[in-house]
């Protein structure tokens, strides 16, 4: 019995995990700033809405992405976002008003405050384990 319920969690986990092999969104379309050896992005550049799953590289210009800036995805219409392990700081409002939003997946850590005022209920959140 132990084994059955094994491999439905197993065949269950496979269906939702999120597919992180995917490729990065290009840093051509996103706006950042560089300040010391650090990135912040501060939006993106296709408004329009031609990206709606989002994976923000984990480099820029050879540069660690560390920080999302405050309001960066005010009320984009995204569908997913992945962030890289590298983050370490979100800021206000970052994704506030993404109504679209159903997939989030955090592979950093630290977060000081909730991201996602203002989204609708996503259908996938995924953290690190061990996170805090």
């Amino acid at each position: 019995m132990k084994r059955i319920h094994l491999l439905i969690l197993v065949l269950l986990f496979a269906t939702i995990t999120p597919a992180v092999a995917q490729k990065e969104t290009p840093a051509r379309l996103f706006k950042y700033t560089i300040n010391d050896n650090v990135v912040t992005i501060t939006g993106r550049k296709d408004r329009k809405g031609e990206i709606h799953d989002v994976i923000v590289p984990a480099f820029i210009k050879g540069k660690p992405v560390k920080k999302i800036g405050d309001r960066a995805f005010l009320a984009m219409h995204i569908h997913s976002i992945i962030l890289p392990a590298g983050i370490s700081e979100i800021g206000k409002e970052a994704f506030r008003g993404c109504r679209s939003l159903k997939e989030f997946v955090i592979q950093c850590r630290l977060l000081k405050r909730s991201p996602l005022s203002g989204s609708r209920p996503l259908t996938g959140l995924w953290l690190p384990t061990g996170g805090r």
